[in-house]
């Protein structure tokens, strides 16, 4: 009756009546049961692995393996993960067990130190789950992986998979959140904001777990900050710090955290307070176990006016995925202060398909640039600078450019944020750029569960959606709003 209290011991008299297999199940279920309550189960595991016979193929063996290489890969060692992970697929394609199988492949993914052999297991693991419990656990792994990876668009393309897996199989409540976080994090990194607020907006308005909302709150406020909104984005950073705790699971989201906290301290011109955030959090114990969340903080304390000495930190970290690269890349150049390496920086933002880190890495080139005098480059890069956070709607950013350019005696073309705005807008009848996507599949005759599976949302939040509109329209019925949307235009 007391969830957290552990089996301490396998009774002695059992062990008169259980075979070895037996003894093993035993361990392996509270391996398992240890593993839920984040206490870690991986001794457990291993001594079930023990009493197995090894040369003997059971679906308990493969069960076995595949959960402990789980415990392997989260617990950050690739290597063994790697090998159990194999032996665990090696057992379950040969008892036939295609959940273990599917989850093997994934684990295999989740250890690759190349991109292409990760997709190419997640597509196996996809092909082998063979219930929609399995395959949702497989594409969250997947979309995790993807958006630590830089793969935005796939992250996004297994976000949507997992969604419509997650409203046909009736596990939205259970399953949408994280693939929601993820969605919101690719959306953010691709400089899709509106998309990316709408998703976020939708998510935080329905039940979630206390981690999902602190990391969507902190999406929220890195946009918003970003297109100049502090009062918004302190808001939400509030909201975040509010939801987080000692958790070790939430490690990652009190680094993301923290980034955020200078950035808004950096936007309020508190340097000293920003240094002292980012020198704190990097002492901590065991944050460098996150490289991926810590570079973010590294390259963040490379551009303050007085940076702090982080080279000891710098020189230790590991290198674990492209983002991280790109973040290492903007240390560097912001440390030495050479236009060269601003320029690769600006190039793996590039790449990764993130516009508004390389328009930020542009402007750190073009104030090398003048630095060593060359003038007519550091214009150009202004220039770029500034049309990409136009077509953002980072007002922070575009007004850093134009301060660069000024200060410089730089002309720049008029790119200002609300340039090539025109009045003619088409009415909508007051109703949101979502409100108008479910009004149009009302229109075709979808049910609340269909436009749910269509537009990636809980089929609670379609049913929201229908209701502002009818107010809106000033309808009764689905029929009568239909009817008003192909009189307006709006189906």
């Amino acid at each position: 009756h007391q969830p957290h209290t552990r089996i301490t011991q396998v009774h002695p008299q059992l062990r008169v009546h259980l075979s070895d297999s037996g003894v093993a199940a035993l361990y392996y279920r509270r391996g398992c049961l240890a593993n839920l309550a984040g206490t870690g189960g991986s001794a457990d595991l291993a001594r079930a692995l023990e009493l197995l016979p090894e040369g003997e193929p059971t679906a308990l063996r493969a069960q076995v393996l595949v959960d402990l290489a789980a415990t392997q890969v989260f617990g950050g060692d690739a290597a063994a993960a790697d090998r159990t992970a194999h032996a665990a697929l090696d057992v379950a394609e040969q008892v036939d067990t295609p959940a273990v199988a599917a989850r093997a492949h994934a684990f295999i993914a989740l250890s690759a130190a190349e991109s292409d052999t990760a997709a190419a297991h997640f597509a196996s693991a996809r092909a082998a789950a063979d219930d929609p419990a399995t395959l949702l656990s497989v594409l969250t792994w997947q979309c995790a992986f993807d958006v630590a990876m830089g793969r935005y668009a796939a992250a996004v393309d297994a976000v949507h998979e997992g969604l419509r897996t997650a409203n046909d199989s009736f596990q939205f409540t259970d399953k949408g959140p994280i693939l929601l976080v993820k969605w919101a994090q690719a959306l953010n990194a691709l400089g899709q904001w509106a998309t990316a607020r709408t998703v976020i907006d939708e998510a935080l308005a329905g039940p979630l777990p206390g981690l999902s909302a602190a990391a969507l709150s902190l999406c929220h406020a890195d946009i918003t900050l970003a297109q100049g909104d502090r009062a918004t984005a302190q808001q939400a950073v509030d909201a975040a710090a509010g939801l987080l705790d000692d958790n070790p699971w939430a490690t990652q989201y009190r680094l993301e955290l923290r980034a955020v906290q200078c950035k808004l301290a950096v936007h309020c011109d508190d340097f000293s307070h920003a240094t002292a955030l980012l020198t704190s959090t990097v002492a901590e114990a065991g944050v460098r176990a996150y490289p991926n969340d810590l570079w973010p903080l590294l390259a963040l304390a490379a551009r303050l006016p007085d940076p702090p000495d982080l080279a000891d930190t710098a020189a230790q970290l590991a290198i674990a995925s492209p983002v991280a690269a790109a973040h290492r890349a903007v240390y560097v150049a912001a440390t030495t202060g050479a236009p060269a390496l601003w320029t690769e920086a600006a190039a793996s933002w590039h790449a990764l398909g993130r516009p508004f880190d390389h328009a930020q890495a542009l402007l750190g080139y073009a104030e090398a640039a003048l630095a060593h005098g060359d003038r007519g480059k550091a214009r150009t890069a202004l220039k770029e600078a500034a049309d990409v956070a136009t077509g953002l709607g980072a007002t922070s950013l575009h007004d850093s450019v134009r301060r660069t350019a000024e200060h410089a005696r730089l002309p720049l073309a008029d790119s200002g944020p609300d340039s090539g705005r025109t009045d003619a807008a088409p009415s909508t009848s007051g109703l949101t750029r979502r409100e108008l996507d479910v009004l149009r599949l009302v229109s075709r005759g979808l049910t609340n569960r269909q436009i749910a599976a269509e537009l990636f949302i809980s089929g609670n939040t379609a049913g929201v959606h229908i209701s502002r509109i009818l107010a809106k329209l000033g309808v009764a019925t689905r029929t009568e709003a239909a009817a008003y949307a192909h009189r307006h235009g709006l189906a």
